[in-house]
């Protein structure tokens, strides 16, 4: 059986900032198909421009997701996060 996540992105820059999606994925989704799909919702020209960060509660600070290859779940990410 496959783990989903909840995962809700928010844009911090550009003509759509403050904009956010939520999205359920399989938790072996990794991070370029995940980009992919935030550039085209985005409308976004550059995708290797897009910087994507997580955290875990509204209290930690930000991480980087600095290997697209990985999955969401490698990153410890869970639905809330």
């Amino acid at each position: 059986m496959t783990n989903f996540v909840n995962v809700e992105f928010l844009i911090n820059c550009g003509q759509m900032m403050g904009t956010s999606i939520k999205k359920k994925y399989p938790a072996t989704t990794d991070f370029l198909y995940i980009r992919n799909y935030l550039s085209q919702y985005y409308k976004l020209k550059k995708r290797e421009a897009l910087i994507m960060k997580y955290r875990h509660s509204l209290n930690d600070p930000f991480t980087i997701i600095d290997d697209l290859s990985k999955g969401i779940d490698y990153y410890g990410i869970k639905t809330g996060s």
